[in-house]
Protein backbone atom coordinates (compact mmCIF):
# COMPACT_ATOMS: atom_id res chain seq x y z
CA UNK A 1 0.00 0.00 0.00
CA UNK A 2 1.62 3.49 -1.05
CA UNK A 3 1.82 6.10 2.00
CA UNK A 4 -0.88 8.34 0.69
CA UNK A 5 -3.24 5.48 1.59
CA UNK A 6 -2.52 4.90 4.78
CA UNK A 7 -4.34 7.28 7.05
CA UNK A 8 -2.24 6.84 9.72
CA UNK A 9 0.83 8.01 7.87
CA UNK A 10 -1.36 11.00 6.21
CA UNK A 11 -1.98 11.91 10.12
CA UNK A 12 1.28 12.36 11.18
CA UNK A 13 2.45 14.05 7.96
CA UNK A 14 -0.16 16.55 8.34
CA UNK A 15 0.51 16.90 12.48
CA UNK A 16 4.01 17.40 11.12
CA UNK A 17 3.43 20.28 8.69
CA UNK A 18 1.08 22.06 10.74
CA UNK A 19 2.28 25.38 12.03
CA UNK A 20 4.03 25.32 15.81
CA UNK A 21 1.18 27.70 17.24
CA UNK A 22 -1.43 25.70 16.01
CA UNK A 23 0.64 22.68 17.89
CA UNK A 24 1.39 23.99 20.87
CA UNK A 25 -0.35 22.43 23.62
CA UNK A 26 -3.15 19.92 22.15
CA UNK A 27 -5.94 20.12 24.73
CA UNK A 28 -8.90 18.14 24.83
CA UNK A 29 -11.49 19.91 26.08
CA UNK A 30 -14.34 19.39 23.60
CA UNK A 31 -17.49 17.21 23.99
CA UNK A 32 -16.82 13.07 23.87
CA UNK A 33 -18.62 12.05 20.27
CA UNK A 34 -21.67 10.27 21.75
CA UNK A 35 -20.51 7.49 19.47
CA UNK A 36 -17.59 7.34 21.85
CA UNK A 37 -19.23 7.40 25.13
CA UNK A 38 -19.21 3.12 25.72
CA UNK A 39 -15.90 0.84 25.91
CA UNK A 40 -16.23 -0.44 22.73
CA UNK A 41 -15.35 0.89 19.41
CA UNK A 42 -15.76 -0.36 16.14
CA UNK A 43 -12.87 -2.17 15.08
CA UNK A 44 -12.74 0.40 11.49
CA UNK A 45 -12.02 3.10 13.56
CA UNK A 46 -8.88 1.75 15.59
CA UNK A 47 -5.41 1.07 14.22
CA UNK A 48 -4.61 -0.96 16.49
CA UNK A 49 -6.94 -3.96 16.73
CA UNK A 50 -8.27 -4.91 20.69
CA UNK A 51 -6.24 -2.38 22.08
CA UNK A 52 -8.08 0.93 23.80
CA UNK A 53 -7.18 2.66 26.69
CA UNK A 54 -10.47 2.89 29.20
CA UNK A 55 -11.06 5.97 31.01
CA UNK A 56 -11.96 6.58 34.69
CA UNK A 57 -15.17 6.46 35.61
CA UNK A 58 -13.65 6.65 39.23
CA UNK A 59 -10.72 7.32 40.77
CA UNK A 60 -8.43 3.68 40.75
CA UNK A 61 -6.68 2.43 44.18
CA UNK A 62 -3.40 2.00 43.38
CA UNK A 63 -2.10 -1.02 43.07
CA UNK A 64 1.27 -1.42 43.64
CA UNK A 65 2.03 1.23 46.43
CA UNK A 66 0.68 4.78 46.74
CA UNK A 67 3.13 6.42 44.20
CA UNK A 68 3.02 10.43 43.85
CA UNK A 69 -0.25 11.94 45.08
CA UNK A 70 -1.81 13.55 42.33
CA UNK A 71 -3.39 16.51 44.44
CA UNK A 72 0.12 17.76 44.42
CA UNK A 73 1.61 16.37 40.85
CA UNK A 74 2.09 18.67 37.96
CA UNK A 75 1.15 16.14 35.27
CA UNK A 76 -0.01 12.24 34.80
CA UNK A 77 2.41 9.73 33.50
CA UNK A 78 0.07 6.53 31.57
CA UNK A 79 1.65 4.02 30.66
CA UNK A 80 0.27 2.69 27.49
CA UNK A 81 0.67 -1.00 28.47
CA UNK A 82 1.94 -3.23 31.18
CA UNK A 83 6.15 -2.40 31.98
CA UNK A 84 5.83 0.63 30.19
CA UNK A 85 8.14 2.31 32.80
CA UNK A 86 5.97 4.51 34.52
CA UNK A 87 6.84 3.14 38.34
CA UNK A 88 10.72 4.07 37.26
CA UNK A 89 9.37 7.51 36.00
CA UNK A 90 7.44 8.00 38.85
CA UNK A 91 10.53 6.92 41.49
CA UNK A 92 13.25 9.53 39.18
CA UNK A 93 11.68 12.24 37.81
CA UNK A 94 9.27 14.20 40.46
CA UNK A 95 6.25 16.08 39.55
CA UNK A 96 4.13 13.36 37.95
CA UNK A 97 1.17 10.75 39.44
CA UNK A 98 0.58 7.36 38.21
CA UNK A 99 -2.77 7.34 35.83
CA UNK A 100 -2.52 3.66 36.74
CA UNK A 101 -3.26 3.01 32.35
CA UNK A 102 -6.56 5.01 32.21
CA UNK A 103 -7.33 8.00 30.76
CA UNK A 104 -7.66 10.38 33.63
CA UNK A 105 -10.43 13.05 34.43
CA UNK A 106 -9.68 15.68 36.00
CA UNK A 107 -12.52 18.13 35.83
CA UNK A 108 -14.77 14.84 37.80
CA UNK A 109 -11.68 13.76 40.06
CA UNK A 110 -9.64 15.73 40.01
CA UNK A 111 -5.55 16.48 39.57
CA UNK A 112 -3.62 18.14 36.86
CA UNK A 113 -4.80 18.47 33.62
CA UNK A 114 -1.33 18.15 31.72
CA UNK A 115 -0.58 14.00 30.47
CA UNK A 116 2.07 11.88 29.11
CA UNK A 117 1.63 8.85 27.07
CA UNK A 118 4.66 6.28 28.02
CA UNK A 119 5.40 3.34 26.48
CA UNK A 120 9.18 0.77 25.34
CA UNK A 121 10.50 0.65 22.42
CA UNK A 122 9.30 -3.26 21.79
CA UNK A 123 7.10 -3.73 18.82
CA UNK A 124 4.11 -4.10 20.99
CA UNK A 125 4.86 -0.81 23.00
CA UNK A 126 5.08 1.16 19.85
CA UNK A 127 1.98 -0.60 18.47
CA UNK A 128 0.05 0.69 22.12
CA UNK A 129 1.30 4.16 21.46
CA UNK A 130 0.34 4.22 18.29
CA UNK A 131 -3.33 3.15 19.48
CA UNK A 132 -3.09 5.55 22.35
CA UNK A 133 -2.47 8.75 19.90
CA UNK A 134 -5.03 7.68 17.60
CA UNK A 135 -7.82 7.40 20.44
CA UNK A 136 -6.86 11.33 21.67
CA UNK A 137 -6.91 12.31 17.93
CA UNK A 138 -9.99 10.62 18.20
CA UNK A 139 -12.00 12.58 20.61
CA UNK A 140 -12.39 9.48 22.59
CA UNK A 141 -10.79 10.35 26.09
CA UNK A 142 -11.90 12.57 29.14
CA UNK A 143 -12.30 16.61 28.70
CA UNK A 144 -9.59 18.89 29.98
CA UNK A 145 -6.77 17.01 29.38
CA UNK A 146 -3.42 18.36 27.84
CA UNK A 147 -1.24 15.89 26.10
CA UNK A 148 2.07 16.57 26.73
CA UNK A 149 3.97 14.34 24.69
CA UNK A 150 5.57 10.76 24.57
CA UNK A 151 7.92 8.51 26.62
CA UNK A 152 9.83 6.30 25.20
CA UNK A 153 11.93 4.03 26.92
CA UNK A 154 14.52 1.73 25.36
CA UNK A 155 13.31 -1.57 25.73
CA UNK A 156 16.87 -3.02 25.35
CA UNK A 157 20.86 -2.31 25.17
CA UNK A 158 21.50 -1.13 21.14
CA UNK A 159 20.10 0.50 18.11
CA UNK A 160 16.59 -0.67 17.85
CA UNK A 161 15.34 -2.41 14.80
CA UNK A 162 14.39 -0.63 11.77
CA UNK A 163 10.96 -1.78 11.50
CA UNK A 164 10.96 -0.05 15.14
CA UNK A 165 12.70 2.92 13.92
CA UNK A 166 10.47 3.76 11.85
CA UNK A 167 7.85 3.48 13.83
CA UNK A 168 8.94 5.41 16.57
CA UNK A 169 9.81 8.30 13.63
CA UNK A 170 6.00 8.31 12.81
CA UNK A 171 5.29 8.37 16.30
CA UNK A 172 7.48 11.74 16.79
CA UNK A 173 5.41 13.34 14.15
CA UNK A 174 2.19 12.08 15.67
CA UNK A 175 2.71 13.84 18.64
CA UNK A 176 3.78 17.68 19.94
CA UNK A 177 6.89 16.24 21.92
CA UNK A 178 8.51 13.09 21.61
CA UNK A 179 11.04 12.07 24.25
CA UNK A 180 13.73 8.93 24.17
CA UNK A 181 15.38 7.47 26.95
CA UNK A 182 18.02 5.06 26.25
CA UNK A 183 18.54 1.56 27.84
CA UNK A 184 19.90 2.55 31.13
CA UNK A 185 22.48 -0.42 32.96
CA UNK A 186 22.10 1.67 36.45
CA UNK A 187 18.62 0.27 36.64
CA UNK A 188 19.32 -3.25 35.72
CA UNK A 189 21.61 -3.55 38.05
CA UNK A 190 20.76 -1.46 41.13
CA UNK A 191 19.13 -3.53 43.92
CA UNK A 192 16.92 -0.46 44.69
CA UNK A 193 16.33 2.64 42.56
CA UNK A 194 15.60 5.13 45.11
CA UNK A 195 18.03 7.79 45.94
CA UNK A 196 19.85 6.86 42.44
CA UNK A 197 20.94 10.10 40.96
CA UNK A 198 18.72 11.00 37.72
CA UNK A 199 20.20 9.90 34.40
CA UNK A 200 21.35 12.55 31.56
CA UNK A 201 18.14 11.79 29.59
CA UNK A 202 15.45 12.11 32.75
CA UNK A 203 17.51 14.86 34.01
CA UNK A 204 16.29 16.39 30.39
CA UNK A 205 12.58 15.02 29.89
CA UNK A 206 12.23 16.44 33.78
CA UNK A 207 13.56 20.17 32.85
CA UNK A 208 11.42 19.90 29.65
CA UNK A 209 8.45 19.03 31.43
CA UNK A 210 9.42 21.84 34.24
CA UNK A 211 9.63 24.76 31.20
CA UNK A 212 5.87 23.51 30.42
CA UNK A 213 4.18 23.90 33.72
CA UNK A 214 3.49 27.54 33.55
CA UNK A 215 1.97 26.82 29.85
CA UNK A 216 -0.10 24.16 30.85
CA UNK A 217 -1.21 26.25 34.26
CA UNK A 218 -1.80 29.38 31.63
CA UNK A 219 -5.07 27.28 29.74
CA UNK A 220 -7.22 26.39 33.31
Amino acid sequence: MADAEDPWLTAARTLRSEEPEKRSLAVRSDPVPERLQSHEVAPAEAPVPGHRIPRWFERPRPHLGEGTASGAARWWWLGVHGGAGVSTLLELVPGGADAFRFWPSPSVHGGPDGLVLVCRTHAHGLRCARAAVHQWNSHDVPDRLTLLGLVAIADAPGKLPVPQSQALRLLAGAVERLWTVPFLEDLRRAPDIHGLPMPPALAKLSSDLEALRPLTEALW
